[in-house]
């Protein structure tokens, strides 16, 4: 590890849109990030790009709220150990080096990784960092020679390609990373920004955002210039491509700060809305900025504190984010107003079992969240043992019927509502009796130096050694799903009897394991997981069943707007008769993003494309119980599901046009009813219509809402 002692400690604000320049003549501010789903990311910083005859220089002053700490990572021997917590990242592509960039990552610690490319080989001066902590600021400088990154003092106009990046570690929200890029892989220049040395910045580029974000129903716009003041502007806002406000302001020692009501009545449920902010001469009408970028809107607009009640709850409670004069409205599913709320809550006594729907609107605004009164406690019971999992017609079976499998990742703490939410043992808590057993037998030791990988013995050690295991168990009539290597993307290397570590390829080992296992307990089911959606045709062979995440949605802070996508691709990668188990996220990227809706909608589209079943990610921490209406879906959605899934599953499929913005399926089962489910991927409130007998016409969908459908045959 590399360690300057002059470092004490950094936080980061956020960028730029797709697309933007950053001009240096000598020097230019840097503006807002933005995360790799293309959501705005501003916060208190101040950044600034600058060069001069012999170095290139970036100057920071970072802030975090007052009493909150920089969360550091590193440890002496370990570059990568950075990486760990907060980071600040510098990526620069010299022009004529094809594709070279010099990578650093600047840690609180006082560590710092850097490399060329991904060679930590690579070693710039001692002294191009300095860095100091007042409180809550952290102000530093990254002055690095030009001969450093083997490269000659840029000429006017020539173009270098750059990206800056802020992983931030919040109590709340967990990592966040922006970058003034945009990019989602940091170590492809063609997704970096360009810089452009000895030049002004043309017209619409003299100001910049530097901070978008949204404070309960209003839009907070902050801009700087370093070159005007006193000027008269005119803020345009465009959400998905219409003129949603404006503004008339004065920009007061290069800076302005603006606010705009949200401009939706009906307030979409947590996702992007593409939006784009133009700044222009009030006077002159002169283009001064135009920046793109997604608002992200959260789910915190009004919040319940359970998805499924039951006896026992005496009140549904609430809270909400409008301001002004709010009526809250309980509807049932017919659009009737069932209660008026007077306070934060509405009792539940006298209400029918059912599905209903809570409104909260002031005189510009409207949110509304789904719930299900229930009339008892979801107690399913006990499985029925001596039943082994087959594989038959690319489902997953349980008895020789298909199974859908539900349940949580191991986790440090669980708070289940109910006692029989899961039918997948793999976190103990409130798992039924005779679940379905996830087992994992030791995989290779992981290293980070002098590369990251698993450590394998060589040969058929680790097969024959797998399989000795596994006989053992031949004769237990015991439902067990054995996972043979989990993120099996990692990279993997043997070391072979010297003690010298090969790189090898992970694809044809893991296909050798599975094949050598195979033959010793032919009977036996086995997984692969993988999270590298790019890998999927690779590791599909080696396993019986795939166990696959996403971090475009699984793991995503916005689920919904991906999935659908990455489902599609899956059963394309793996094949018509790949079972597949699809993770999502409970407690990744963070404990306070997923939300219920996310959960629910994700189960149903998982079971319309066949899938086998889902595995809530619920590592790094685990998800408080102050996150009830989360913890109330997890532990009632396997009941749910249970209700109908031996009837869908065997039930054969029926045609139906389903309309946009429905994914759809609807089967006729051996009792001659038919079940329709559809799935509204919009996160508005949508109305569906369906040309089956007894479907609602205009049958009102709230945002991400899926809805089973039970129609008579006849």
């Amino acid at each position: 590890m590399k360690m300057f002692l002059s470092c004490l400690a950094v936080f980061c604000l956020g960028m730029l849109s797709a697309g933007e320049k950053i001009f240096l003549n000598p020097s230019s501010p840097v503006g807002i990030f933005r995360r790799n789903s293309g959501e705005w990311h501003g916060g208190a910083a101040r950044l600034e790009l600058l060069y001069s005859a012999t170095h290139l220089t970036l100057d920071a002053v970072l802030t975090v709220p007052p009493g909150r700490t920089f969360k550091a990572a590193g440890k002496p021997g370990d570059e990568m150990s950075v990486f760990g917590g907060e980071v600040f990242e510098f990526q620069i592509a010299p022009a004529g080096q094809n594709g070279v960039y010099y990578h650093f990552g600047i840690s609180p610690s006082g560590y710092m990784y850097t490399a060329r490319c991904r060679d930590t080989r690579w070693e710039p001066s001692r002294d191009v960092l300095e860095s100091r902590v007042d409180g809550n600021q952290w102000h530093f400088r990254l002055s690095v020679p030009f001969s450093d990154l083997n490269a000659a003092p840029p000429k006017p106009g020539e173009v270098w390609r750059m990206n800056l990046a802020r992983t931030d570690v919040s109590s709340g929200l967990g990592r966040i990373t922006a970058s003034h890029s945009g990019a989602g892989d940091f170590h492809d220049v063609s997704q970096y920004s360009d810089v452009i040395f000895g030049k002004d910045a043309p017209a619409g580029a003299s100001i910049q955002l530097q901070d978008a974000r949204l404070k309960q129903d209003r839009l907070l716009f902050r801009f700087t210039s370093p070159l005007r003041t006193d000027l008269p502007l005119r803020l345009e806002f465009y959400a998905d491509g219409k003129l949603c406000g404006t503004r008339e302001a004065v920009m007061q020692n290069g800076t302005l700060a603006a606010e705009l009501p949200l401009p939706f009545r009906n307030l979409p449920l947590k996702s992007g809305i593409p939006a784009q902010v133009v700044l222009k001469n009030a006077r002159t009408g002169e283009l001064l900025c135009r920046t793109a970028g997604i608002i992200p809107m959260t789910s915190g607009m009004l919040q319940l504190d359970r998805y499924y009640y039951v006896a026992g709850h005496s009140a549904i409670n609430f809270r909400h984010d409008l301001s002004g004069a709010v009526t809250v409205r309980l509807y049932d599913s017919s659009r009737k107003v069932i209660r008026t709320a007077s306070g934060k809550s509405i009792p539940l006594a006298g209400l029918v079992p059912g599905r209903y729907v809570l409104e909260a609107a002031n005189e510009r605004n409207t949110v509304s969240r789904v719930l299900f009164v229930l009339d008892r406690t979801p107690e399913l019971g006990p499985l029925e043992a001596g039943q082994v999992l087959t594989v038959s017609d690319g489902r997953l079976c349980r008895g020789g019927k298909p199974v859908y499998l539900f349940g949580l990742s191991q986790t440090a703490k669980s708070f289940p509502q109910f006692s029989d939410a899961f039918n997948l043992l793999y976190n103990r808590a409130a798992v039924r009796k005779n679940a379905v057993i996830l087992a994992a037998p030791a995989g290779g030791k992981l290293i980070r130096q002098p590369f990251l990988a698993r450590v394998f013995p060589p040969g058929q050690v680790y097969p024959e050694k797998l399989s000795a295991q596994l006989r053992q168990y031949r004769k237990q009539r015991v439902p067990r799903l054995w996972r043979i290597s989990y993120e099996a993307q990692i990279p993997l290397a043997v070391k072979d009897a010297d003690g010298k570590l090969v790189p090898a390829d992970s694809k044809d080992f893991m296909y050798n394991v599975y094949r050598t296992l195979k033959k010793t307990v032919p009977e036996t089911i086995f997984s692969i997981q993988i999270d590298s959606p790019s890998r999927i045709r690779d590791f599909a062979p080696a396993c019986d069943v795939l166990e696959i995440a996403f971090w475009s949605s699984s793991y995503s802070r916005t689920m919904m707007p991906n999935l659908q996508r990455d489902m599609l691709k899956v059963k394309q990668d793996a094949g018509p008769d790949k079972p597949v188990i699809f993770w999502l996220g409970g407690t990744i990227p963070d404990k306070a993003s997923r939300i219920a809706e996310e959960i629910r909608a994700a189960v149903y589209l998982s079971i319309l494309h066949g899938f086998s079943g889902n595995i809530i990610h619920m590592g790094h921490g685990f998800l408080p119980p102050e996150r009830s209406r989360l913890w109330s879906l997890l532990s009632g959605i396997h009941a749910e599901i249970e209700s109908f899934y031996d009837a869908w599953a065997a039930g054969k499929e029926i045609t139906v046009k389903i309309p946009e913005p429905f994914i759809g399926k609807a089967v006729r089962t051996a009792s001659g009813e038919i079940l329709l489910i559809a799935v509204n991927l919009s996160p508005n409130e949508v109305n569906f219509s369906c040309s089956l007998p007894g479907v609602p016409k205009n049958d009102r969908f709230t945002g991400y809402e899926p809805k089973l459908y039970r129609l008579s045959g006849r």
